[in-house]
């Protein structure tokens, strides 16, 4: 279900109140995204908001935060990022990144509603859909690495090396 899809209108509200709202350092660092935001704010997405509609379910839980999907691969295309995962995460460490898509810090869409984003409107059929979404979004492209040293994987009946011996005695 598409709840609620925001209007370029209620999107340009937002970031007119928003920027109307930063003090002048963040002011001054919103000044480099000028062109980003620029591009964001021209965008009228409101004709994709009919469009999507039919890919989304009458009924069951309703689909948050659509059209700040969108803007965010936008955004995140013209950051030069290319990891779905990196980027939420520079979204929640940006304010005013998550303020160009039109959303708080606190609102942000969560990863999994990325994909979801992407499974309703990838237009291959169902037997294919799972290897094109992988060509698309390589795993070592979106998933982090283990930054641990050393780190032995052991079977799932086997005991871990003790790494510290004689610590207790």
């Amino acid at each position: 279900m598409l709840k609620h899809w925001s209007t370029h209108a209620e999107y340009q509200q937002f970031i007119s109140v928003a920027v109307s709202q930063l003090n002048f350092s963040q002011r001054k660092k919103l000044a480099s995204y000028s062109d980003s935001l620029e591009k964001l704010t021209s965008l009228n997405l409101d004709p994709v908001g009919e469009h999507l509609r039919p890919y989304y379910s009458d009924t069951g839980r309703p689909a948050l935060n659509q059209p700040e999907i969108l803007r965010s691969f936008v955004l995140m295309m013209d950051q030069g990022i290319t990891s779905l995962t990196n980027w939420v995460e520079t979204l929640q460490s940006d304010d005013l990144l998550a303020l160009m898509i039109g959303c708080t810090t606190d609102s942000l869409p969560p990863l999994g509603s990325y994909y979801d984003f992407i499974d309703r409107t990838w237009l291959q059929d169902s037997e294919s859909q799972k290897n094109g979404r992988d060509d698309l979004l390589r795993y070592d492209k979106n998933h982090k690495r283990s930054n641990k040293k050393g780190s032995v994987k052991t079977g799932s009946d086997k005991k871990l090396p003790n790494r510290h011996p004689g610590i207790t005695k």
